[in-house]
């Protein structure tokens, strides 16, 4: 992973290119949606680093996924494999999961919602 890391963000020092690394393997939620959301928001949103340069601290991203240029991403499963098509399909790929992961996180904070509220007795059950 830091080569990966190393070769996506040239611009970012390697101090912070590890913290980056060592932040993604701090999520450890007792929730596996949680994990996930957290982990989807690294992967879609970069990974908050700071650092100092020219003696100023600075923050910057991070990033685990080379959108720009796909073809500057490794992907693998289990060995290393090359995606058949890349490019668009494999943003369309991580779009999907992200789509994913979205979908079922509102409908946990929806769940979630209607629970609060039949609590307060606002709300009569829904019969299904």
């Amino acid at each position: 992973m830091s080569n990966a890391v190393a070769r996506i963000n040239p611009t970012i020092p390697h101090d912070a290119q590890q913290e980056a690394i060592k932040e993604i393997s701090r999520i450890h939620s007792p929730e596996l949606l949680t994990n996930n959301e957290s982990f989807h928001r690294m992967l879609t949103e970069g990974v908050k680093v700071s650092y100092q340069k020219d003696g100023n601290g600075r923050g910057d991203l991070v990033w685990l996924v080379d959108f720009a240029n796909p073809e500057n991403n490794d992907f693998c499963g289990g060995k290393p494999v090359k995606p058949p098509h890349m490019g668009v399909v494999t943003i369309e790929t991580v779009k999907k999961l992200a789509a994913y992961h979205q979908y079922y996180a509102v409908n946990r904070a929806v769940e979630s919602t209607i629970r609060a509220v039949r609590a307060n007795g606002r709300l009569p059950p829904v019969h299904r």
